[in-house]
């Protein structure tokens, strides 16, 4: 493995050979929740509203595209407060071009099924980790893999 900014650090022992210290080895899920939004019905979408619905469409590689996004004028009861998405907020693309990240960068904005968010487990600063991580052509192929059962 390749850890060139640590070459001058001390490095220890682990079950994939030395990592650098403090350093540890788990998985993805580990370190962040992925949580699928929420099954709008189409009946409470608006011509304009305070709302605004991310669906795949609107998550592209590495930007956030609301240009088409559908409007509604109030939250649904049963939605899980998590699909109010916030300003620094992770999204992943779970079908379609699956794999693709963004970063939600305005307020109103819900999550719509077949997205989801990426929720850390600890640390708020672990996001910048998983969007660096998520936004690598080698992890976003294993993606593709998983999604099309051949992983």
């Amino acid at each position: 493995m390749d850890f060139e900014p640590f070459k001058g650090g001390k490095f220890v022992d682990s079950k994939l050979g030395p990592i650098p210290e403090g350093w540890s080895i788990g998985k993805v899920n580990d370190v962040v929740q992925i949580l699928s939004g929420f099954a709008f019905k189409s009946e409470t979408f608006v011509q304009s509203g305070p709302y605004r619905l991310i669906t795949i469409k609107g998550v592209q590689d590495g930007y956030l595209d609301i240009s088409g996004a559908s409007y509604i004028s109030k939250v649904p009861l049963k939605m899980p407060a998590y699909c109010n998405l916030e300003i620094g907020d992770i999204l992943l693309s779970l079908t379609g071009n699956v794999g693709r990240v963004c970063i939600v960068d305005r307020p109103n904005l819900l999550l719509n099924q077949r997205v989801a968010k990426l929720q850390p487990r600890r640390d708020k600063q672990d996001l910048l980790f998983v969007y660096i991580l998520f936004r690598q052509d080698t992890f976003k192929n294993h993606l593709l893999q998983i999604a099309r059962g051949t992983a």
